[in-house]
């Protein structure tokens, strides 16, 4: 009974140490398991401390509530040009800014007393003086019982950002500067409405608004368009497009029209469509060039009144020529032969047959100087006929170019001045292959086209650049084809020159027809 009580007590005892071996472990256990779950946030922690002090971007230090540096990472060294051993222990004002004591705006200070982060941008200053921009970020460190120990300062280097922000503010200001100064209108127009966004002093100006007047125009109210919806289809198209320059015409605020020159594209902005715009007035220069048109056109006209002031003065004096000329002499011919008959003296026979054969020669260069002068065939038979007449007599007979005459045999009725002047014009051209064209050939063609004449002088000669040529011509200040050209555009006709180098040369006039009553 003894034994089995002694037995009964041992179970008990040793029911009494496992259970106390089971608490151990299963402290042993929880500490396991605190330790496995701290091991991760310590590792965390480590980790981001590492990556804070090892950051290449932030100068990152630990300063004491004494505002004593406790620990600097690696870009401060390099930031600030000295050994990190060389930080530690020294009063952060005086190895950062170079002051001899806290300033009031030291974010550090606002941290330690309000226990807040702040943040301020100043400058940092080396040892050697030099100075880079700054910002600079406090973040309290709270010690025990929540009071404030020190603080983290993160010092970040600015000085690029600075730069580029003073470049664009520099960059705003010629902006500006360029946009209110500009003797230009300049305007921003919103796409979708066609009203004013933004625009300088000359666009209201120019147009005779006062600014508060003209940003609540919008582009209908002004540019000589029919609608709102037709404006609307003009900026449409602007978009499409893409950047153009043209013409319009605008209206001041008292109804008079200004002829513009304008340069627009199109701009997107924050997912908006608008119009930028260069408005020039161009109204005194449009009424210069007109000017300019009409001083030609007289001057065209003076030039067409001369030549045919011209051709008839060659009239005149041809038919002097005939008329009186080469009657006198023919008269005087005449009475010699009478005269000489009378006469049987051989030596003085043979005196009137010189003196005759003299007056004979006469008359016949009076006629050639006469057909020079101006065609009798021209005056008595027409244009056709002393084209044809004056190809073959002056052209071929006289220079041995074989020559060609072809007529479509059409009635080309023409005033007076229009056929003088283009018989004179292809009597110029086939001049100049005489002298120029080193031809063998010659042809003139004439046509009705229309209610047009067109007349073509071509040779088979050396050719020649036209644009070349007509150009050279107009810089001497000479005549030739581009005096042709002048002549006929007066007139209302036209000029063509076709030819190259080696194969030969066309030119193709033409001119309007007499308009005859039916």
């Amino acid at each position: 009974m003894r034994d089995s009580e002694k037995s009964g007590e041992k179970s008990v005892k040793k029911s009494k140490r496992q259970r106390a071996q089971e608490s151990k472990l299963k402290r042993m256990g929880r500490k396991t398991s605190n330790r496995n779950k701290v091991e991760p946030m310590l590792k965390a922690a480590e980790d981001l401390y590492r990556a804070v002090m090892e950051n290449d971007h932030f100068i990152v230090t630990l300063i004491d509530s004494n505002y004593r540096i406790v620990m600097v990472n690696n870009a401060t060294s390099r930031t600030f040009q000295k050994p990190a051993s060389e930080f530690i222990g020294q009063e952060c004002f005086r190895e950062f800014e170079k002051r001899e004591a806290i300033c009031s705006h030291c974010p550090g200070r606002r941290t330690m007393a309000t226990g807040q982060p702040a943040e301020v941008e100043t400058e940092g200053v080396r040892d050697d003086g030099s100075r880079f921009s700054v910002r600079i970020q406090t973040f309290p460190v709270i010690g025990p019982q929540g009071i404030v120990t020190g603080f983290i300062e993160l010092i970040e280097d600015i000085t690029e950002r600075k730069k580029a922000e003073q470049e664009l503010r520099d960059s705003e200001e010629l902006y500006h500067a360029i946009f209110d100064q500009a003797a230009d209108s300049i305007v921003l127009i919103d796409a979708e409405t066609g009203g004013m966004v933004e625009f300088n002093d000359r666009a209201y100006e120019n147009l005779e608004y006062t600014r508060e007047e003209f940003e609540k125009l919008k582009l209908a109210d002004f540019e000589a368009i029919e609608s709102e919806k037709e404006a609307a289809k003009h900026i449409e198209t602007i978009i499409k497009k893409g950047p153009d320059i043209f013409e319009t015409r605008h209206r001041t605020k008292n109804g008079e029209e200004r002829n513009i020159q304008v340069s627009t594209r199109a701009i997107s902005l924050r997912g908006k469509n608008f119009i930028q715009g260069i408005w020039r007035d161009i109204t005194e220069h449009k009424k210069a060039e007109q000017k300019l048109r009409d001083d030609r056109q007289q001057l065209r006209s003076l030039a067409s009144e001369l030549t045919l002031a011209e051709e008839r003065e060659r009239s005149r004096i041809a038919a002097e020529l005939h008329d009186e000329t080469i009657q006198t002499v023919s008269i005087a011919k005449m009475e010699l032969e009478e005269l000489r008959k009378s006469v049987h003296d051989k030596e003085l026979d043979k005196k009137f047959e010189e003196i005759g054969n003299s007056l004979g020669k006469t008359i016949k260069d009076i006629r050639s100087l006469m057909f020079k002068v101006s065609s009798p065939i021209f005056e008595q038979f027409g244009f056709e006929e002393a084209v044809q007449d004056w190809l073959i007599e002056e052209i071929e007979k006289k220079h041995g170019i074989k020559t060609e005459f072809e007529d479509d045999g059409q009635r080309k009725p023409l005033d007076g001045d229009v056929s003088a002047l283009l018989f004179r014009n292809v009597r110029e051209l086939l001049i100049n292959v005489v002298k120029h064209a080193h031809a063998t050939k010659a042809k003139v063609s004439i046509n009705k086209i229309d209610s047009k004449i067109k007349a073509c002088v071509e040779d088979n000669g050396i050719g020649f650049d036209p644009g070349k040529v007509v150009d050279k011509a107009v810089s001497k200040g000479g005549f030739g084809l581009f005096s042709v050209r002048q002549r006929l555009e007066q007139l209302g006709g036209n000029l063509e020159i076709k030819s190259e180098a080696g194969c030969g040369c066309c030119v193709i006039m033409t001119a309007p027809l007499k308009q005859e009553l039916k």
